[in-house]
């Protein structure tokens, strides 16, 4: 049971971070400001490594 819910959390953060990265290239192509790697931006990886460490925490209370 724990294995099927990590692994659902996993699947939903994973998603999480390509909305977040098409939300942010949406809004840098609206101000004009396009990058060619938007998961290389600096807020796309403050946004994974914060929700990174939300998702070892939960997995480690799963545990």
């Amino acid at each position: 049971m724990n294995i099927v819910l990590i692994l659902s959390i996993a699947v939903i953060w994973l998603f999480s971070i390509f909305t977040f990265a098409k939300w942010r290239y949406r809004s840098k192509a609206h101000n004009g400001g396009i990058s060619f790697s938007i998961l290389r931006d600096g807020v796309t990886n403050s946004f994974v490594a914060g929700t990174a460490v939300i998702l070892l925490v939960l997995v480690f209370y799963l545990i």
